[in-house]
């Protein structure tokens, strides 16, 4: 027998309990009943058989075998392998290949086994959950880019929500207010095959009002004629919308009358909603003048937007102190003093206010004797202003109201 089991070559048989026997044997004598020999125990072959392990995709090739073989008896082995997929993707009966394996344990010696192997398993889709967000939008206004929120097992380590979902979400259709909010459904969105969208949750998407202003544009009357009929400007107006995608009709309320005396009179417009809109009324404002102090809308116009100057032929030269001098509502008629006859206009024209540059220098370009800071009055009801002549410019110290509408005489 030899002394252990273990594989190795030259190993010592011993040998006992020899004796002789046959029909010769009474002729011979052993010298001893024990020897000893050499011989070699070679290590067995180990067969192993690789079963591998269905996983859910991961975004990793590594897999997992469970592995049986042909060991003998109580034989104490461990079989250690490294297992991987050819690549990572879903997809049933892959191949599973088994690399780098040896033995390990007690008897780990007694056996030869393949480095390699084989098997096959499944990569099952991984679930995920959608839930679009919420969204919202002010009305006439484009879609925003509708959202979602990834859920259930997660995306694996290393995948993006654009290399793992196509397509869009997609909501109900409508674009007034009163119809949201409209739900957020999944469309089009769709996972790539390492993926299964277990469960979707839909989203509102909600519509609120858009703003609109209503300004009742200004106008202008003279006292004693009919009030002019009153229109509004339209800020905010959406889509194909106009004055008439509004409910109602336009109104505006005013104090003023035929009879009102000049002055200026808030107009005030109302009457109109809509569910798509959050309104916002802004007073117009009624010039009542008189007729005899109509001033040309290019004066106004001029004066109103802070020019430093009248356009021609009324005045060439800047107004003394800017636009800060000026107001935007003095009912005047100019009535000046020391020129040649001496009879009101209804404007002071260019050459009744220019100066002579010195005394006893001739008048040029039109201009009417006078003296430098000569004063010239505004007229209006009780209301006085001076103007001041200064070398061609106008200067109005403390105005309180110009008005200009109409055509006005020239």
């Amino acid at each position: 027998a030899f002394a252990d089991k273990n594989a190795a070559n030259g190993k010592t048989v011993n040998i006992s309990g020899i004796t002789l026997a046959g029909a010769d044997a009474g002729n011979y004598t052993l010298t001893s009943n024990t020897a000893t020999a050499a011989a070699n125990i070679t290590p067995a072959t180990l067969n192993v058989s690789y079963v591998g392990v269905n996983k859910v995709y991961d975004g990793a090739t590594t897999a997992t075998v469970n592995a049986s073989d042909n060991r003998l008896g109580a034989d104490v082995l461990t079989i250690n392998r490294t297992a991987s997929f050819n690549d990572a993707n879903a997809a049933s009966g892959k191949s599973v290949n088994v690399t780098g394996v040896n033995l390990a344990g007690a008897d780990a010696g007694n056996y030869v086994v393949a480095t390699t192997g084989i098997a096959t398993a499944d990569i099952t889709a991984r679930g995920i959950t959608v839930a679009a967000n919420n969204a919202a939008k002010v009305y006439g206004n484009t879609d925003p880019t509708l959202m979602f929120n990834v859920g259930g097992a997660g995306l694996a380590a290393g995948d993006t929500i654009t290399g793992v979902i196509t397509g869009a979400l997609a909501r109900a259709p409508g674009e007034n207010v009163a119809g949201s909010p409209y739900a957020i459904n999944q469309g089009s969105l769709a996972s790539n095959s390492n993926y299964n969208i277990t469960a979707f949750t839909p989203g509102p998407f909600l519509i609120t009002p858009r703003a609109l202003t209503i300004a009742a544009d200004n106008k202008s009357s003279l006292v004693g004629n009919p009030l002019p009929l009153f229109t509004a400007t339209y800020t905010g107006l959406a889509l194909t919308d106009s004055a008439a995608s509004l409910t109602g009709a336009l109104a505006f309320a005013t104090a003023a009358t035929q009879a009102s005396p000049p002055g200026l009179y808030a107009v005030a417009p109302s009457g109109q909603s809509s569910g798509n809109y959050v309104l916002t009324y802004v007073n117009g404002v009624l010039t009542v003048q008189s007729g005899a102090s109509l001033i040309p809308n290019d004066v106004f116009a001029a004066i109103n937007s802070g020019a430093s100057q009248l356009p021609p032929p009324f005045l060439s030269g800047p107004f003394i102190g800017g636009p800060q001098a000026l107001s935007t509502n003095l009912f005047a008629t100019m009535q000046p003093s020391n020129v040649t006859g001496g009879a009101p206009d209804a404007l002071v024209r260019a050459e009744d206010i220019l100066v002579a540059p010195g005394a006893g220098e001739p008048p040029s370009n039109g201009e009417k004797p006078g003296t430098d800071g000569e004063n010239r009055r505004l007229l209006s009801g009780a209301v006085k202003h001076l103007v001041n002549i200064i070398n061609g410019g106008v200067k109005l110290p403390n105005p309180s109201d110009i008005i200009a509408q109409g055509s006005g005489a020239r």
